[in-house]
């Protein structure tokens, strides 16, 4: 627990340290993994105190097992995610001819830069800073792991997060059409 409290605090004051010191790591996916899962209960219980206080632009707060089950629902949904997105920025990071690190290291930079979801803690735009908070994260971090550009990070992360939006609108589509017939 120790190293995961000063893993959040460098990610926050010093994220360009922090990867460039990743960046020579070869290993440590599952540990990665593991912070970026370990921040889904804390930013679902954010999330569900700011409902049941009324502090959020939603209606009011689900019961407890509801709330278990996005829990739930989050955990399963990062373990796709997670590689997916890693795919998506390697793949691009490829296609400009700009990868300088295995994807591996891509992987890790995306599965650390979700520390910002803990932007939770704000209510009411939490959610928008966790979102801006990942995204400039991604781009520290694909700069300092691959010593890329900014220039060159900022395409590759806005690309490739277009990407995943597209994906994930042609999939929702599909999945909505398949339920829709059945």
């Amino acid at each position: 627990m120790k190293g995961a409290s000063r893993n959040l605090v460098t990610l926050f004051y010093a994220p360009r340290r922090f990867f460039q010191a990743r960046a020579e790591d070869r290993g440590g996916i599952l540990a990665a993994t593991a912070f970026a899962l370990a921040l889904v209960p804390v930013s679902a219980s954010i999330d569900w105190l700011w409902y049941a206080l009324g502090w959020a632009f939603s209606p009011p707060a689900p019961p407890f097992d509801t709330w278990l089950r996005y829990m739930g629902l989050q955990l399963a949904a990062n373990l796709v995610i997670l590689p997916f997105e890693a795919f998506v920025v390697h793949g691009m990071l490829v296609a400009m001819n700009a990868a300088r690190a295995p994807l591996a290291a891509t992987y890790r930079v995306c599965a650390y830069s979700q520390v910002a979801v803990v932007c939770s803690v704000v209510p009411y735009i939490g959610g928008l800073l966790g979102l801006v908070g990942t995204l400039v994260l991604l781009v520290i971090g694909v700069r300092e792991t691959h010593g890329t550009s900014t220039r060159s990070a900022i395409v590759v992360t806005a690309l490739g997060w277009l990407r995943i939006i597209v994906v994930g609108i042609f999939g929702a589509w599909g999945v909505l059409t398949l339920l829709r017939h059945h």
